[in-house]
């Protein structure tokens, strides 16, 4: 608990324009910052999620619980070895039955039916676009919710776009993925396919594909102030107090402390 909160002191310190200029002039320490977040809303996520476990085992279950009924919304998505892997497992699936009901099964459905008599894989591309479309929606909802906290004539000027850079960005990268599967992985020797190089090659393709999008979703947020927002904040003025008496470390601090 404690480095969390040392972790969201630091990363909530920052403005959205210094953490532009994190991004142009100081790389390593926007990677720093790039997996605290992630990390960050890991924890967030699944406090909020225990809790709400906990209130519908005491108040509709009458106290029964089986660990099997409830997965946590995140699961460390920082440890994710493949983009695949990371947004349909590790990543919180709140938004799941929606996501398929629609875009996801009438994309998928009309492609194939469009493409099955003229191409051989129209299954194939169908799954794949419909997985597209499931980033493109999800890119509106965020491109909505910047739009609505920021202001319309704002983000129209300097923000529209950004979400969608980021989640269709992903969804070619998954995209990218099944492809290597399809087309390059049979032809590997099994031997590589089980080894430690392998695996971490695919943690280094997918910390390295998120930390050159992280900028595009983060700018929107981190500019209207959501990152100011946290109302837990017993440990942060003790934090702010340690790294203000030492300034080597309050040299890497934004200027919201």
């Amino acid at each position: 608990m404690l480095v969390t909160d040392m972790l969201a002191s630091w990363a909530a310190s920052f403005t959205g324009e210094e953490v532009h200029h994190m991004w142009v002039e100081k790389p390593a320490v926007f990677f720093v910052f790039f997996a605290s977040v992630n990390i960050l809303l890991n924890a967030a996520f699944n406090s909020v999620g225990y809790g709400l476990h906990l209130f519908y085992c005491l108040c509709v279950e009458g106290g029964s619980y089986s660990s099997e009924q409830w997965r946590s919304l995140m699961i460390n998505p920082i440890l994710s070895s493949s983009l695949d892997e990371l947004w349909s497992h590790r990543w919180h699936q709140l938004f799941k039955s929606t996501w398929l009901a629609f875009p996801f099964r009438p994309v998928r459905i009309l492609v194939e039916r469009a493409l099955t008599k003229r191409i051989k894989h129209a299954k194939s591309v169908a799954f794949l676009l419909a997985s597209i479309s499931v980033f493109a929606a999800s890119a509106l909802m965020h491109e909505y919710v910047i739009a609505a906290n920021i202001g319309l004539p704002i983000y129209k000027r300097v923000f529209a776009g950004e979400q969608c850079i980021f989640f269709v960005g992903h969804g070619i990268g998954v995209f990218f993925e099944h492809l290597v599967h399809m087309l390059i992985m049979p032809k590997l020797p099994k031997r590589f396919k089980e080894s430690m190089l392998y695996e971490v090659l695919g943690h280094v393709w997918t910390a390295a594909f998120g930390y050159l999008t992280f900028y595009w979703i983060a700018n929107g947020f981190m500019s209207w102030g959501f990152q100011f927002d946290n109302p837990l904040t017993f440990t942060k003025p003790y934090i702010v107090d340690f790294a203000r008496a030492h300034p080597s470390l309050l040299a890497n601090w934004g200027s919201h402390v």
